[in-house]
């Protein structure tokens, strides 16, 4: 029976809860990503240089990894019971991110958790017709990090929320998760005055 929460020898040992829709780890411990990725070149924002456009891209890079991680430590908290602190151990043993990347994910995952009394009843208010129980696991948990991101982190633009929010519905829940998660936040964002 231990043989078969063993890891892949290629891998770190993972999440138990993990979502649906996994792809592997790349050489920099995070999952690949296939939608929006960075292909090394720096997209040029008008009106910035080139080195501005290397700042930007990269802190978008290791935000966007941020945020996947930050996704999947909360699943693990909500869907496999832990406390943040267990899972974070746990994570963090097996995690081959960066500080920085580990630290806003701890960040926005434990905001999220810690805020979900708040949060929740935004999501029910807004999933007309959905309880929280009867939602996907990962959809109930992308709406709480992004709604926490547009609540209480002044750091990150809303559209920035909503955005990956969707990319990484895409990547982890259902075919119609997108649609879903993307009316949700627009409506509340819509409301909060955007």
């Amino acid at each position: 029976m231990a043989e078969m929460n063993k890891a892949p020898e290629n891998r770190a040992p993972l999440l138990a809860a993990e979502p649906s829709g996994f792809v592997e780890d790349d050489e920099d411990g995070c999952p690949e990503t296939t939608e929006g990725e960075d292909d090394g070149e720096p997209e040029v924002i008008p009106g910035t240089s080139t080195d501005a456009a290397k700042v930007i891209s990269k802190k978008m890079g290791k935000r966007r990894s941020g945020r996947e991680l930050a996704f999947r430590l909360l699943f693990q908290i909500d869907v496999g019971g832990g406390t943040p602190e267990e899972v974070f151990a746990a994570a963090r043993i097996a995690s081959e991110s960066t500080a920085e990347v580990w630290v806003f994910a701890t960040q926005v995952a434990r905001g999220a958790w810690e805020t979900r009394g708040e949060i929740d009843p935004i999501i029910e208010k807004y999933a007309s017709g959905w309880t929280l129980d009867r939602m996907a696991n990962a959809d109930r948990n992308l709406l709480r990090i992004a709604i926490y991101e547009i609540l209480h982190r002044e750091d990150i633009p809303r559209s920035v929320s909503i955005n990956e929010a969707v990319e990484l519905s895409k990547r982890y829940s259902t075919a119609d998760s997108a649609k879903f998660i993307n009316g949700i936040l627009g409506a509340f964002a819509r409301e909060q005055g955007e």
